[in-house]
């Protein structure tokens, strides 16, 4: 699934064209055709400091994934092998999540757990009959990260997993943002074991509006292709005393995203398990994972 993102925000060009704006520039790689990404590595990882947070106490919240994925098709869904790692509250939790295009899996303490069929269906959506722009998950949900972002300017170059790329900075549009934040949450929230997530509403969100005061975005687009090699995301924020009681004592805090595409269309080969349990093993009122999602 966060292939499917990663899919969502690339697209092609070619190095014999003109040289074309910062803001074309920036469409083209954040509007892919289908065909641009077909295979790759993927690795992203998300940093978020919540200040004000009793249950956090004062430590920081932190995402880290990679590994290989094969983009879907009009007929098949996206497949990924990703190991990750949540650090929440003192503890590491680490984990492997598995599309085959036709089912997919959850791996904890070296069992997996393959997701049903109710779960799979809201994440990637029915394959047959879209196309893989469709299929992309951040605008199955509602997200458009190109809606969010204004005033593109290119500030140089880099090189990015070898590869030559032009580096592009924007601004960002918070309440857009925001707006489709929520969105995804209000999906996310009806998965099972993220029932806490129902707890954030529009409201919350746009109080959070006003309290960032620090955002940027740097883009890496390949210098010859205009495909994303690197997405970065920085933003800081202050609550107003007046607001922390509805964020749950949220008092400020920072979030960081940095995800990176390399490898770009090499063979990738995705297997399933040889055995799995069901998820509801996992989400048991007696699993330790149930008081940690949530359920």
């Amino acid at each position: 699934m966060i292939l499917a993102a990663a899919a969502g925000i690339a697209a092609c060009g070619g190095s014999s064209k003109p040289a074309v704006s910062a803001s074309k520039l920036l469409s083209q790689t954040l509007n892919p055709p289908s065909s641009a990404i077909r295979s790759g590595n993927l690795s992203l990882t998300l940093n978020a400091q919540l200040n004000g947070i009793a249950a956090l106490d004062g430590q920081p919240v932190s995402l880290n994934l990679s590994g290989p994925f094969v983009a879907g098709s009009p007929v098949t869904s996206s497949k990924f092998d990703f190991s990750a790692t949540i650090d929440y509250a003192g503890e590491t939790i680490p984990f492997t999540v598995i599309s085959t295009g036709k089912a997919a899996y959850v791996q904890f303490g070296g069992t997996y757990y393959v997701l049903p069929p109710s779960i799979t269906s809201r994440l990637f959506g029915s394959a047959a009959g879209t196309s893989s722009s469709e299929q992309a998950l951040l605008g199955k949900l509602g997200i458009k990260p190109r809606n969010w972002l204004t005033n593109a300017r290119i500030v140089g170059g880099a090189t990015v997993g070898g590869v030559a790329t032009t580096h592009l900075t924007a601004q960002l549009d918070v309440a857009k943002m925001l707006g489709d934040v929520a969105t995804f949450i209000s999906h996310a929230a009806a998965l099972p074991g993220a029932t806490s997530l129902s707890r954030v509403s529009r409201a919350d969100l746009s109080q959070l509006s006003s309290a960032i005061h620090s955002a940027n975005v740097d883009i890496y687009s390949g210098a010859s292709d205009h495909i994303i090699r690197e997405f970065k995301f920085a933003l800081s924020f202050t609550v107003p005393p007046i607001d922390q009681s509805s964020v749950y004592g949220l008092t400020g805090g920072s979030v960081t995203l940095d995800v990176t595409l390399t490898n770009l269309n090499a063979p990738e080969t995705i297997t399933a398990p040889t055995s799995s349990e069901p998820l509801s093993d996992l989400l048991g009122s007696s699993s330790p994972l149930s008081a940690l999602a949530g359920g």
